[in-house]
């Protein structure tokens, strides 16, 4: 990118933060100080206010800024606000790049439209959306941490098997991610948001992988020479929880993923447990418990 002429107080919009750097000049062209600041976000096209004034929306560079503290609030439909004070310097470029959280938003399946599909709402019933939209079967939706976009399984693109499937939410595409399987089953993604963990069946044999978001580098995470289901990943990305048996008895196992050792966490004879979830902090975790004469 080469340099470009900015007049005092205007605002520029640029693809990305590194390049902000090599842009900023005034005059005859000749580069020279100026206090900058540089406002990007992810997904883009986020509301700027600076100090409670509208400024434009991301990316966004603004310049010739008096050198002192400033309030940046992000504001994106069906994101959380994003607040942040910076400290801009005298004659530096200065970089705020934030990832949108959604807003108070769950995600789910419904058939209402005569199949399955994969909709949004507000936590208050308010604001449905339908996000997916295809003749076949879509499910399974989990959030990337970043909430850039969620992982599910279809059976679109005329398969005979079930896929992985990534959607973006900046986009509203979904791509295929993995197809190499009979089935696959319970996507979960690790707190990178870049590696989604599953159960992959071929031969009637279930086993866990992991692959890219992008459908590159699938491993098998680990032959643990058992059926598994329902893997979790922890939030500090340390462990993976998941599931072993079969339908009257299945115990609960966490798989440390620096030792690779596996641990058995429920030892319930004679009982079903099932549907791990971590607590927010890996410290504990919730599960259902089955037996053959009551649940507990």
């Amino acid at each position: 990118v080469g340099s470009v002429i900015i007049q005092a107080g205007e605002s520029h919009i640029f693809p990305k933060a590194q390049e902000l750097s090599s842009t900023i000049s005034r005059g005859s062209g000749s580069t020279i100080g100026t206090s900058a600041l540089a406002i990007i976000s992810h997904p883009t096209g986020a509301a700027v206010f600076l100090n409670g004034a509208h400024r434009g929306v991301t990316p966004l560079l603004l310049v010739d800024l008096e050198p002192q503290f400033y309030e940046v609030k992000l504001l994106s439909k069906r994101y959380k606000e994003s607040l942040e004070y910076v400290f801009v310097e005298e004659n530096k470029l200065t970089s705020v790049e934030k990832f949108l959280q959604p807003g108070e938003r769950i995600l789910f399946v419904s058939d209402r439209d005569g199949n399955r599909e994969i909709y949004h709402i507000d936590f208050d019933g308010e604001n449905l959306t339908r996000l997916t939209y295809d003749k076949a079967d879509d499910y399974s939706p989990v959030w990337a941490p970043d909430a850039g976009g969620f992982v599910f399984i279809s059976n679109r693109d005329n398969s005979m098997s079930n896929n992985l499937y990534y959607f973006d939410l900046g986009s509203l595409q979904a791509t295929i991610v993995m197809e190499d399987f009979d089935h696959v089953y319970s996507p979960s993604f690790a707190p990178n948001s870049k590696d989604i963990l599953f159960v992959g069946e071929r031969g009637n044999i279930r086993k866990l992988f992991v692959v890219n978001k992008n459908g590159e580098n699938l491993r098998l995470l680990k032959d643990l020479k058992r059926e598994v289901i329902m893997p979790r990943w922890s939030s500090d990305g340390k462990s993976v929880v998941f599931v072993s048996g079969h339908k009257n008895s299945s115990e609960i196992f966490i798989l440390d993923l620096k030792g690779m050792k596996t641990r058995n966490v429920t030892d319930n004879f004679n009982a079903w447990n099932g549907y791990p979830a971590w607590r927010h902090d890996g410290k504990k975790i919730a599960y259902i418990a089955k037996g053959y004469t009551e649940d507990f």
